[in-house]
């Protein structure tokens, strides 16, 4: 069985898969194997299934997220979604925007000048690193907002 191990400092992998993959290693071996890879995928492509918490997927950052509807049971997640499922495991912050953004490819949005606020082509919306008193949350916004 073939494993990853998004650990390794001696591979080129981007910090936000580095954290990902703590994620996806369920059993917190170190190592991420293909069953753990196929739960953590689905759970992101799918978050309306996602796992109860005390499972493999934990939404540390769920709690920091303005503006997300509930999961659904589309069968084909929104984009929304898609990035919920992946910034709820994120804190919010310019720097994992910017990851996020990275992470989502060139053709996904463009990230504002002072890196807080990816707006997505299309007019599908705008996720933001907004601050508040009890500390920054990511906040998303609908439509084509100006």
């Amino acid at each position: 069985m073939s494993q990853i191990n998004p650990f390794n400092a001696h591979t080129d992998i981007s910090p936000l898969v580095q954290k990902l993959g703590r994620h996806a290693d369920a059993n917190r071996d170190g190592h991420v194997s293909a069953p753990e890879f196929a739960e953590f995928l689905d759970n992101v492509l799918h978050p309306e299934r996602a796992a109860a918490p005390g499972g493999a997927m934990t939404s540390n950052y769920r709690d920091r997220m303005v503006g997300f509807d509930q999961p659904s049971n589309a069968s084909t997640p929104s984009v929304k979604a898609r990035i919920a499922a992946l910034a709820q495991h994120l804190s919010p912050s310019p720097e994992h925007l910017r990851q996020l953004a990275n992470g989502l490819g060139p053709n996904t949005g463009l990230l504002s000048a002072d890196g807080l606020t990816l707006r997505l082509t299309g007019g599908e919306g705008m996720l933001s690193v907004r601050e508040r008193a009890d500390g920054n949350v990511w906040q998303w916004l609908s439509g084509d907002v100006r």
